[in-house]
């Protein structure tokens, strides 16, 4: 019998940037404290729920965001960069707005992600993002059969792995410290749950 392995992503704590509505990519902005409580309280909400390890980002704010809950759950916390947000190149540190006078024509594709496939000016193609993002998942799945992971990303990336699974995609906005659960049989993956609210959630 195949050994089914869970993995539950989750989006990093609130930024600044993301009040701010700038693009962060590969920045490596850390969480304000709204973003670390929201991990607390999360945390809260995970205790029960049997996780085994932790993975994240190595971005400071996924980072953080997993060593918060990591504390709680008596967890240590290991990095992978597969996991980063993807690299928007030139469009670092500005905001949407910014973005739409500048690059117009980049911007009405990002706007469609991830159907229409762009590259970033000066950055990566949400393809890329989806191999190394991938190639990740499969990794862990291998390496730890059985167990329940915690991995802690961004939101493009959440959104990219789920473009794999599923057509189409909910149009909803995968807001902080959302979890993502899936299931892997040991020869297909499955989306059991996407953008919960951890209060919500009966494990």
């Amino acid at each position: 019998r195949n050994m089914e392995t869970l993995i539950t992503l989750i989006r990093h704590g609130e930024t600044d940037w993301n009040i701010e509505r700038r693009w962060q990519g590969f920045e490596n902005t850390s969480l304000n404290e709204n973003g670390r409580q929201q991990a607390r309280d999360t945390a809260q909400y995970l205790y029960a729920a049997g996780f085994t390890r932790i993975i994240s980002s190595d971005l400071a704010r996924a980072l953080e965001t997993a060593i918060i809950i990591g504390e709680i759950l008596n967890l240590s916390v290991a990095t992978d960069e597969r996991l980063r947000e993807i690299n928007v190149g030139k469009w670092h540190g500005l905001t949407h707005d910014e973005i739409s006078v500048q690059y117009p024509e980049e911007y009405a594709l990002a706007a469609i992600e991830p159907y229409i496939e762009m590259r970033f000016p000066g950055g990566e193609s949400r393809a890329e993002l989806r191999q190394r993002a991938g190639a990740a998942l499969n990794d862990f799945v291998q390496h730890y059969p059985g167990e329940h992971i915690l991995v802690s990303t961004h939101g493009g990336t959440i959104r990219t792995i789920l473009h794999n699974l599923m057509q189409p995609l909910p149009d909803e906005k995968f807001h902080n410290c959302c979890l993502t659960r899936l299931r892997y049989t040991g020869t297909t993956w499955q989306a059991i749950g996407i953008n919960l609210e951890a209060k919500n959630i009966c494990w």
